[in-house]
């Protein structure tokens, strides 16, 4: 009996859907997109291009990333904007710490447009209460699935808010209401790549969007899009991922994370934010960072 439903569990969520009829759970869908986002530290190093000026601005970043709870940002300047900004962000939790420009350690709760989590959540658990506030799915997708006692248990219940679509030329499954054809805004959503598990594009209430591409398998098992685009009301922004590196678990790495790091006045004096004067910049940082 055991290897009946066994071997009926694994029709149902890894073969091939070549028909493209059969829709996961969105609790399978989003545990496989979970197992997609590593082990471990990582160093990530990118390039940000905001675009809608008159000329491009170019920022990079550094992002050390442990999971969708524990991350840091460190944002400087290139071209006209070298010298001009410095920003340290330490993610614990629904906080974000940094050091403000009088050197005061600061701690904020990020904006409703904040997203990286959905590029590194380790655990679905953590990812399924954002999408809710997102409006993205309703909250009898938040409650965990029961286990099956027998063959009679197991049954494929559609649910509404998962459906099969498309993103640019590849298939993925869509997460979130779909637009009606008349709406003047359009609703949000998360679309997953159905043969990878990975995020390909994201939606807010606020109308961001972001679709991700040239998805790179780094070490253990760590899926990243090599680019992203975003686009928001009047603007758009470019990034490249220049360089990932693993870090495992290193201790050195591990204390970078910890927000209390800023409690040492060496520290906040060197990590003390220093803005530009570009309001779109600091628009960018502090809506989407």
């Amino acid at each position: 009996m055991k290897s009946l439903i066994g071997g009926i569990i694994w029709m149902l969520f890894f073969v091939p859907v070549a028909t493209y009829a059969y829709v996961p759970k969105f609790w399978h869908i989003m545990s496989r997109t979970a197992e997609n986002h590593g082990r471990g530290i990582y160093r990530i190093n990118q390039d940000v291009i905001l675009l809608g000026e008159a000329e491009p601005l170019t920022l990079h970043e550094t992002w050390t990333v442990e999971s969708e709870n524990s991350m840091r940002l460190d944002v400087t300047g290139r071209g006209k904007l070298a010298g001009a900004i410095q920003l340290t962000f330490i993610y614990d939790g629904t906080a974000r710490y940094f050091v403000d420009k009088s050197g005061q350690k600061k701690a904020v709760r990020p904006s409703s447009d904040w997203h990286e989590p959905y590029f590194q959540f380790r655990f679905s658990k953590n990812i399924k209460p954002i999408m809710k506030a997102h409006n993205m799915i309703p909250a009898s997708a938040l409650e965990r699935p029961g286990r099956l006692r027998s063959i009679e248990e197991i049954k494929h219940d559609p649910q509404d808010f998962v459906r099969l679509a498309r993103v640019g030329g590849t298939v993925a499954y869509g997460i979130g209401t779909p637009t009606p054809a008349n709406a003047t805004e359009n609703l949000p959503g998360l679309w997953i790549e159905q043969d990878k598990f990975v995020v390909t594009k994201l939606r807010l209430p606020s109308q961001l969007e972001v679709t991700a591409s040239n998805y790179v398998r780094h070490t253990n098992d760590f899926w990243l899009p090599s680019i992203r685009e975003m686009s928001w009301p009047g603007h758009q922004a470019r990034i490249r991922v220049t360089d990932v590196k693993p870090l495992g678990y290193s201790k050195t790495a591990k204390g970078e994370l910890n927000p209390r790091i800023l409690d040492d006045s060496k520290n906040r004096s060197q990590l003390a934010a220093q803005w530009p004067e570009d309001t779109l910049v600091q628009d960018f940082y502090n809506r989407f960072r």
